[in-house]
């Protein structure tokens, strides 16, 4: 895998500050991060996509609370984290199968979810903020409007922007807790049986419609179960079911945003 020009840096700088230049890609379809396994299985690193092809990325959040929940078992090891410097280096748990996995993750992660939501946190640089996510493909639209080839998927961006935001306000508000944003399979590992969270890219305090919307699509959790979790244990059964559904295709919606603004913007692979 061929670094761009632009992140070549970033990697001689890890290589340097870990003292090991013994590094091969790993296949990151899925993600717009650059990955790289160290030869001795012992390490993965992450050279950090450029912010335009990560849209709604905050480092330095991502930084805070993989810090703030670095002694909780199913936290991702984190060896070194220098977002200033465009890399992080994470523990290497190997590979697994997908049914290890999926039966791990129906074994704990809504209860990992529950205690995530229970962690104390209040510091407001680890407040994630969908506005600022609206901002960015307002302004991806702004930028390629005017290209005649582009026009028509910009309007068609415009459109699907309102669609997201207005089933954005259609969620019942809940207590403001910490939430991973990006639950499925591809994002856990395991420990000796205990299962890991990987890529807190999207976490921050929050409202987690979208943990909600990822264990029943992506783990087949019950809307029952669910409805259990501190955050939305204020919910009738009706409502919450009501109010998943809603929030399982605004997850769908942000994909959709997520792959036309990087069609337009000209990143698509």
């Amino acid at each position: 895998m061929q670094l761009p020009d632009d992140l070549q840096h970033c990697y001689a700088h890890a290589c340097s500050q870990l003292k090991t230049s013994d590094w091969h890609p790993l296949n990151t379809q899925g993600t717009s991060n650059y990955l790289f396994r160290e030869n001795t299985g012992q390490q993965i690193l992450r050279i950090n996509a450029p912010a335009e092809r990560a849209v709604g990325v905050c480092r330095s959040r991502e930084a805070g609370i993989m810090s703030l929940l670095q002694n909780q078992p199913w936290m991702v090891n984190v060896i070194s984290n220098q977002p200033d410097s465009g890399w992080c280096c994470l523990h290497d748990y190997g590979e697994h199968s997908s049914s290890e996995i999926m039966n791990a993750a129906q074994a704990q992660l809504l209860e990992i979810i529950r205690q995530l939501q229970t962690v104390p946190a209040s510091a407001q640089t680890l407040n994630f903020k969908f506005e600022a996510i609206w901002q960015t493909y307002e302004q991806i639209i702004t930028e390629h409007q005017g290209n005649k080839e582009k026009r028509a998927a910009c309007q068609t961006l415009r459109q699907e922007l309102r669609n997201t935001i207005e089933l954005q306000q259609q969620l019942p508000s809940t207590p403001v807790v910490l939430g991973h944003q990006d639950l499925h399979p591809g994002n856990l590992s395991l420990n000796n049986g205990q299962l890991i969270l990987l890529d807190w890219e999207y976490a921050g305090l929050c409202q987690p419609w979208l943990d909600a919307a990822g264990l029943i699509t992506q783990f087949n959790f019950t809307s029952e179960a669910v409805n259990q979790l501190p955050a939305f244990s204020h919910l009738s059964e009706e409502q919450f079911s009501k109010a998943a559904d809603t929030a399982v295709r605004f997850n769908k919606q942000l994909e959709v945003l997520w792959f036309q603004a990087r069609e337009i913007a000209g990143e698509q692979e």
